[in-house]
């Protein structure tokens, strides 16, 4: 919807597209023009019934309304749906300023205050209030209108914690009471998801009722899980942890020594300990993120989800799996392939070579996106994801213009190296940065690229072809999905999982190797006739070649940094 930043005047435009003379050149030129030019993010929500004119052909008058009915109508014919993003909790300006509207219809009752009646502004700018009842109703309305005159077919709602489960319940169900006969869309059918963070000025003082992942359950929301997001990545999105390592970036196998760590422990055998943590966190994540999913954790016993703990909070949260976003990266933070670049090993002592190759960190990446495409929930894929897209580690790129948010479509390039990222949020980080933007080995060829590409559309047929990846209920998945690393009471191996999908048409078994090397996997279920995913094999990924079947010793030679998917049919 309308936001402040970008003119809708075309004319006043300034853009950079050129390829700076040095590192440094691009972000500073950026930095001058960052405020008249035609890239913002559009957190900065004015009017939350109106189109942004700034994407239409012809910002003036009712063209703006026809041109996203149309988009909206072409997109749906093309066989995909559209979510919308949107943004209650704050508005770009308030009181007298330029951009101010809600301050001018009813002062200070929209906004959420403080003690000396000041607008909070915890978001980033004026904080709404909808606990304020016609506040509460804006949004309602709001989510309705872009549902019934737009034909919107999902919702995705920034920092749903500066609302209340109530607020959201709503929403939910003014939406429900939509159909096709007399609306033109089925309300059942909308998805609802977005962020759950516990922090903001509503959250510190209502902290049971606020929106929250920890308050999700059986709302009917999705929420981001970032503890599978965390895990699979190591560190958090917090630029202090860029280097940390996780499940899928070299943890214990691949030690990258980096100085910058803040929560990697530097002997091996802790980093055992945390690796088997964080696949126990990983398991969950797979099973849909449920509270009450029970599973044999990495020391043996069996618990719930909501039993294991991260970061001192429950991991598992959702009542089924659709209130369960699973994903690696998103616009927020560095993109996936950056996060690669800062954790895996650069100029690591002892290694050989030092630094680990284009192909060690195409293989972290194809492991750490078939992840949450493999899970039960929702699988959310950041653009370019597929594309090795990198940022050139810009933490924080909302207004960093198209040079650092650009994606190559074509596939033969990722700009890695193209430029410092910009000073206005990343200058501390710029001397990690800049000797591995310079360094050739951390380049990326075009065949990276496709190959990564043809395998995350392998990854989407797979997902695609069967209703074992569509459980959903807690009954569902507690009688369909098993993890056979487990099965026999022992502790689990580091670095590896292995999962069982049991249905009516086929079976499945998944197998996660993140070590350097092949592995050995036994257990009575390889008995049986099994062989590679028709979607998923040597064709798409060379490595799988190596995959070794050893039915009379029940066991399997899993490659490393390799998932495996085994089918059978019923």
């Amino acid at each position: 919807n309308d936001f402040g930043t970008v003119d809708e005047n075309k004319s006043t435009w300034n853009n950079y597209r050129n390829r700076g003379q040095d590192l440094q050149e691009p972000q500073s030129i950026i930095g001058g023009i960052r405020n008249s030019d035609p890239f913002n993010w559009g957190y900065d929500p004015v009017h939350l019934f109106t189109p942004e004119g700034s994407y239409a052909e012809a910002p003036n008058g009712a063209s703006r309304i026809y041109e996203v009915r149309q988009m909206v109508q072409s997109i749906n014919r093309l066989g995909l749906r559209v979510v919308q993003d949107v943004v209650f909790n704050h508005t770009y300006q308030s009181g007298f300023d330029r951009y101010s509207v809600l301050d001018r219809i009813v002062p200070l009752y929209y906004y959420r205050l403080s003690p000396e009646g000041k607008a909070y502004s915890t978001s980033c700018c004026p904080d709404t209030a909808s606990e304020n009842r016609m506040m509460e109703k804006m949004m309602i309305d709001a989510v309705v209108y872009w549902a019934r005159t737009y034909k919107i077919d999902g919702f995705r709602f920034d920092l749903m914690s500066f609302h209340s489960v109530k607020t959201m319940a709503k929403i939910r169900q003014a939406l429900l009471t939509l159909s096709l006969p007399h609306d033109g869309v089925d309300g059942s059918k909308i998805l609802l998801y977005g962020e759950g963070w516990n922090y903001g000025s509503y959250f510190d003082t209502n902290p049971r009722e606020a929106m929250t992942i920890e308050n999700s359950y059986g709302t009917g929301y999705g929420f981001f899980n970032d503890r599978l997001r965390d895990a699979v990545r190591g560190g958090t999105t917090n630029s202090n942890e860029k280097s940390d390592q996780g499940f899928a970036t070299g943890l214990f196998f691949d030690f990258n020594q980096e100085p910058a760590n803040k929560n990697t422990p530097p002997d091996l055998n802790s980093q055992r300990g945390k690796l088997l943590h964080l696949g126990d966190v990983i398991k969950v994540g797979l099973a849909g993120n449920l509270r009450d999913f029970r599973f044999q954790e990495h020391l043996g016993q069996v618990i719930k989800g909501i039993d294991l703990r991260y970061r001192n909070q429950p991991v598992a949260f959702a009542a089924e799996a659709i209130e369960t976003i699973n994903y690696v990266s998103a616009h927020d933070g560095y993109s996936l392939w950056d996060a690669v670049q800062a954790k895996a090993p650069y100029q690591a002592r002892g290694r050989s070579p030092s630094t680990a190759t284009a192909e060690d960190r195409q293989r972290m990446q194809q492991m750490a996106l078939a992840i949450p495409m493999l899970s039960q929930g929702i699988p959310f894929i950041e653009a370019g994801s597929e594309l090795l897209r990198t940022k050139n580690g810009d933490q924080d790129s909302y207004n960093s213009g198209d040079y650092f948010n650009r994606v190559d479509w074509t596939g033969q390039e990722n700009f890695w190296g193209q430029g410092l990222p910009p000073a206005w949020k990343n200058l501390n980080d710029w001397n990690f940065w800049r000797p591995r933007l310079q360094a050739p080995e951390l380049q990326v060829r075009p065949e990276h690229i496709q190959a990564t590409k043809k395998y995350f559309l392998s990854l989407l047929k797979v997902r695609q072809s069967s209703d074992l990846f569509k459980l959903n209920t807690l009954q569902r998945i507690t009688n369909h999905l098993k993890y056979i690393d487990t099965a026999n009471g022992a502790g689990s191996e580091p670095g590896l999982i292995g999962m069982l999908l049991e249905g009516s048409q086929e079976n499945l078994q998944i197998f996660f190797n993140v070590s350097r090397e092949s592995r050995i996997f036994k257990h009575p279920v390889l008995q049986n006739s099994w062989a590679l995913h028709p979607y998923l094999n040597a064709e798409v990924d060379p490595v799988l070649s190596q995959v070794v079947m050893k039915s009379d010793a029940k066991g399997i030679q899993i490659p490393g940094r390799t998932t495996v998917i085994l089918r059978r049919s019923r």
